[in-house]
């Protein structure tokens, strides 16, 4: 059941990054930055909701906290689906703006997931020139 919950509350607010790069729907990386922000606003969401959701996603982080200080991974004594699923959404939490710095246990549960034989970081983070207001389009005005 907690994890469940977790996973639906990691899940519940979307980062266009990840919808391009895995063809997902939702993570908790988009948070509550200026380029979530503007993500969710050219989706038709709106503007207002961004605080929310991005204290949705605090919470989700706080509840994988509590979850993780008595354990090394999510389900059991080794990494399992539930490890690699929730890292997925949480390793980019820190692009959203979130302070992983705060959940110790998180960052050493990442680190753990990091360190199993054939895991590949080939996350390619978004250039320091695609930032927003750093970068030009076709389409600014």
């Amino acid at each position: 059941m907690a994890i469940t919950v977790l996973s639906s509350l990691l899940l519940g607010s979307a980062s266009k990054r990840w919808r391009c790069s895995a063809n997902q729907s939702e993570n908790v990386a988009s948070g509550g930055n200026e380029r979530a922000g503007r993500e969710r606003c050219s989706a038709g969401r709106d503007p207002a909701t961004i605080p929310a959701r991005f204290a949705l996603g605090e919470t989700a982080l706080a509840i994988l906290e509590g979850h993780l200080a008595t354990r090394g991974y999510l389900v059991g004594d080794s990494c399992s689906i539930a490890d690699l699923a929730n890292f997925a959404y949480t390793h980019v939490a820190e692009d959203a703006g979130y302070n992983l710095g705060a959940y110790t246990s998180v960052v050493a549960w990442l680190e753990r997931v990091r360190s199993e034989p054939g895991f590949v970081a080939d996350l390619i983070p978004y250039p320091d020139n695609a930032r927003p207001g750093v970068s030009r389009s076709i389409y600014d005005a």
